[in-house]
């Protein structure tokens, strides 16, 4: 029995749980910027116009399919055309011109139609849902897309100071062997090492211009990163994701596929049953005698008794394929799950190799200052030693960038592949 005490003392840890999130979340506020870019990419976006038109789409099919319900009321003519040329035919026949109106209204159908519209109303639920997942995959893309830009704007720095110490170093030997030439060698060494770095410096600026265009392409303008920028996002663990997989949009549109595709099977089955109609129909239609046509009504039975096996396969396909989206729903979980290990993994592993490196390329910077002067003034290091040392600090800058922005990006996807990325952005 719960007391309450205990009552109350729950109620306390669920509002400072609250408060910690609160807290959590003001401490992760994104950023004005990124907020912004996001949804000009979401208004931008053809994807999620798509989804939008395909979800209103399916709200008139639940319409088209609850009209069945309402009596159905035609209305047709015909007007038999001379079959002589004498003015007796000629009369009979304008005589003989109708016009009939007929309605019929459903009384029992074995709940086709109820199982009809639930299929068509689980199908707008699904379109609900994909368009939920698009708006996260376009945040996701945008999002990731600025970081990439941001990651080679520092990259392009690095790269840029990379070059200026081996042009650095090329000038300076070329001054020193106006004045000892047989330090010629050295000056080879130094000029392939410059072209090297010029090339990855190309390299870094050829990624940098993709990433401007696809960002183009994502929000519609040409976007540039403000300095000082900060990519800091919520950080949830493993266990908290996988606890958010049952409120993923994708998973809850593989639901919904599910359930309609049910649905529908219970309707091709219920279509194999007689169909119990209302009738009410009048023929304006003149006899011999000029007088019209009287008001019929009456109950109408409707049963295809024998269709060569096509009602039964085609409730046999239905339930296949109801089988198939469960099992797809459940392939599409395990796969998540599986998904969040790995990307948890990616993202605190990289956290960890991105200080790592840093720390590394501090030492880096040291090491190749050290070498340079033991070169210069003590001749204790040959110029390949002060190259190598420049070429490894080089590559050291990188791969910190790199794993800082590989964790971030990981953990950008951990949200999005959960449908936590638009809540932390305040955008849902």
């Amino acid at each position: 029995m719960v007391t309450r005490n205990s009552f109350k003392i729950k109620l306390i840890a669920c509002a400072l749980a609250g408060l910690s999130a609160l807290a959590t979340a003001a401490e992760h506020s994104p950023s004005p910027f990124i907020i912004d870019q996001i949804k000009k990419a979401i208004n931008h976006s053809p994807e999620i116009q798509r989804a939008g038109t395909d979800k209103e789409a399916a709200g008139w099919d639940i319409d088209q399919v609850k009209a069945q319900r309402w009596p159905q009321i035609q209305l047709g003519g015909t007007s038999p055309l001379a079959g002589s040329g004498r003015a007796g035919s000629i009369k009979e026949n304008i005589n003989a011109s109708n016009l009939s109106l007929s309605v019929n209204t459903t009384l029992y159908d074995w709940g086709k139609t109820s199982a009809q519209i639930a299929s068509a109303e689980y199908l707008q639920a699904a379109s609900a849902h994909n368009l939920s997942s698009v708006n996260e995959q376009i945040a996701y893309s945008t999002l990731t897309e600025l970081m990439n830009l941001d990651r080679y704007q520092k990259q392009q720095a690095i790269a840029q100071s990379y070059v200026g110490r081996m042009s650095e170093l090329t000038h300076m030997l070329e001054a020193i062997i106006k004045v000892d030439p047989g330090r010629g060698n050295e000056l080879t060494q130094a000029r392939a090492k410059l072209l090297a770095a010029q090339s990855a410096q190309e390299n870094i600026n050829n990624a940098l211009h993709l990433s401007k265009i696809k960002l183009l392409r994502l929000t519609g303008e040409e976007i540039a990163i403000p300095a000082g920028l900060t990519w800091d996002m919520p950080r949830y663990t493993a266990q908290q994701l996988r606890e958010r997989l049952g409120d993923h949009p994708m998973l809850l549109k593989a639901r919904a596929e599910t359930n309609a595709a049910r649905a529908q099977a219970s309707a091709v089955e219920a279509s194999r049953y007689p169909q119990i109609n209302w009738s009410v129909s009048k023929v304006a239609q003149r006899d011999a005698l000029s007088d019209k046509g009287e008001w019929a009504t009456g109950i109408n039975l409707q049963w295809n008794v024998f269709s060569g096996g096509a009602q039964k396969a085609a409730h046999q396909a239905a339930r296949a394929r109801a089988y198939g989206s469960e099992q797809q729903y459940h392939q599409a979980s395990l796969d998540m799950q599986h998904q969040i290990n790995d990307l948890v993994q990616t993202r605190d592993s990289s956290r960890l190799q991105a200080k790592n490196y840093q720390a590394l390329a501090a030492e880096s910077e040291k090491v190749s200052k050290i070498f340079f002067e033991q070169w210069l003034k003590l001749g204790k290091r040959t110029l390949l030693d002060v190259l190598t040392a420049e070429n490894d600090r080089f590559n050291h800058q990188l791969t910190a960038v790199n794993q800082q922005y590989d964790g971030d990006i990981a953990n950008v996807k951990l949200m999005a592949s959960t449908a936590l990325l638009l809540r932390s952005l305040s955008l849902v």
